[in-house]
């Protein structure tokens, strides 16, 4: 094999070694935006929005999981408005910027969060995930 040869073959290795660790760290950033915050709790059921806005003081300092879609949300990732139907909720999160990449106006998710607010409910997001079309 002379020199030529000897540099393309190189040249192809290493394009399919940078290519395998492309597709490899495109997976894991993928799986890493499937949500953000805890974990939702195995066995935690959904709880309709509307009974919260209902009755809120039967779900004040309660964890609950909702499931709809995401609304307004506001630049900085401090808040949005999860939706299901007509009804919509504050949700108030702590994750700054890195919350941004998973909030998609009319994104299913699935919200795990505390109920706040007595005569006006809202949450404080603990967990997030992104619902699969």
């Amino acid at each position: 094999m002379d020199k030529f040869q000897g540099r393309v073959v190189a040249l192809i290795i290493g394009i399919i070694v940078i290519l395998v660790v492309f597709r490899y760290s495109a997976r894991t950033q993928k799986k890493n935006l499937a949500g953000i915050g805890a974990s939702i709790p195995k066995g935690l059921a959904v709880t309709p929005l509307q009974a919260i806005l209902v009755d809120p003081l039967a779900y004040q300092d309660q964890e609950v999981l909702l499931e709809g879609t995401v609304g307004y949300f506001c630049s900085s990732g401090c808040e949005f408005t999860y939706q299901e139907g007509s009804f919509s909720i504050k949700v108030f999160a702590d994750f700054g910027a890195k919350i941004l990449t998973l909030l998609k106006k009319k994104r299913p998710v699935r919200v795990y969060g505390k109920v706040s607010g007595e005569e006006k409910p809202f949450l404080i997001l603990l967990g997030l995930e992104i619902k699969e079309r």
